[in-house]
């Protein structure tokens, strides 16, 4: 997973510091406590199934969990899971999963042999995606202009922030407090900010 922390100490705009000025609670009321400082890079696919079932799904249930946050950096997690053997058509499967890349997300619930094949199908795509999701962000990432050139730090703007969100990239946004900012700081503590 890769991170995009933005500018160390970001500017506040002139309407956001004129309102700080004016007025902190009118400021907060409208900027809040916090502003986006970061965002962390990568992907995150996971297929689950559960079982309480009295048919045969030992082999199909080897590997059926994949877990992966991926930015040049991979990481696979595979549960195992196995069931009785029996002989009997009825069973109790429900598959859940998710991919952040594709948008994709489900849970199905499977109670015969039919139903259950549906879920093993949409449970084998969804473990292929999860094969793949390094190689699939870095497509993600190379259509947005990023490519392999992420750095710790670097400038987004608004637009680009909002693109890269909806992407499906961003596994984690970090908040701080606009307390820390310099520009917060000198507009709070009166004449120290005509000095800048």
């Amino acid at each position: 997973m890769g991170r995009i922390i933005f500018a160390e100490s970001p500017r506040m705009s002139p309407d956001a510091l004129s309102l700080l000025r004016t007025s902190r609670d009118a400021f907060r009321q409208m900027y809040g406590d916090y502003y986006l400082g970061a965002l962390s890079i990568g992907g995150d696919t996971t297929t689950f199934l559960s079982t309480s079932s009295s048919m045969d799904l030992k082999s199909e249930m080897k590997h059926i969990q994949v877990k992966a946050k991926i930015l040049w950096v991979s990481k696979t997690v595979y549960d195992k899971h196995t069931s009785t053997t029996s002989t009997d058509d009825r069973c109790d499967v429900t598959f859940h999963g998710f991919d952040t890349l594709s948008g994709y997300q489900k849970t199905v619930r499977a109670t015969n042999q039919e139903s259950y094949l549906e879920i093993q199908h949409e449970a084998t795509q969804n473990v292929a995606w999860g094969m793949n999701l390094d190689d699939r962000a870095k497509v993600v990432l190379g259509k947005l202009g990023l490519g392999g050139d992420i750095r710790d730090t670097m400038e987004l703007t608004e637009g680009q922030c909002k693109t890269v969100c909806e992407s499906g990239l961003v596994v984690e946004l970090v908040f701080l407090p606009y307390a820390r900012l310099r520009d917060y700081i000198l507009a709070t503590s009166g004449s120290a900010y005509e000095s800048l």
